[in-house]
């Protein structure tokens, strides 16, 4: 995953939870790009959205992971595209 394509995960993250989720400053970016970069960005896209959708509060970088882990066992693959794309035009 591209430092680009980690921001759109932090913004995810935020916008899903607001204040529950600390204040991302260069620390906490350099902490989660560091432990989450090897993953590809749209499964775990995916799998945080699917994550959102039953957690009240914000994940933890073990729980990013285990979605992204749990995702793959249920369907055996990285997202190789998406049919519906999420615009700016809201």
């Amino acid at each position: 995953m591209s430092k680009g394509e980690f921001k759109k995960i932090l913004q995810i993250i935020k916008s899903a939870y607001g204040e529950k989720f600390p204040k991302v400053d260069n620390d906490l970016a350099d902490t989660w790009y560091r432990c989450l970069n090897d993953l590809d960005f749209k499964t775990v896209e995916v799998a945080l959205i699917e994550y959102i959708k039953s957690k009240p509060f914000p994940p933890t970088i073990s729980d990013v992971r285990t979605a992204y882990s749990v995702h793959l066992l249920a369907y055996g693959k990285v997202i190789e595209s998406r049919e519906e794309e999420v615009g700016d035009d809201w």
